[in-house]
């Protein structure tokens, strides 16, 4: 999936660290990610 949006936008990557660097550690991150997911009315997929 990162790879997919990687190449289709260009300033991905950039958001993608700049957020990286924004939190404290691993778990800030990930919580960050559910929660804008969350806003944007998405879903994590559940891994199987």
């Amino acid at each position: 999936m990162v790879r997919k949006h990687m190449q289709e936008s260009p300033d991905f990557l950039e958001r993608f660290l700049r957020k990286l660097r924004g939190t404290k550690n691993n778990e800030e991150f990930i919580d960050n990610l559910e929660d804008e997911m969350k806003r944007k009315g998405t879903s994590k997929r559940s891994s199987s």
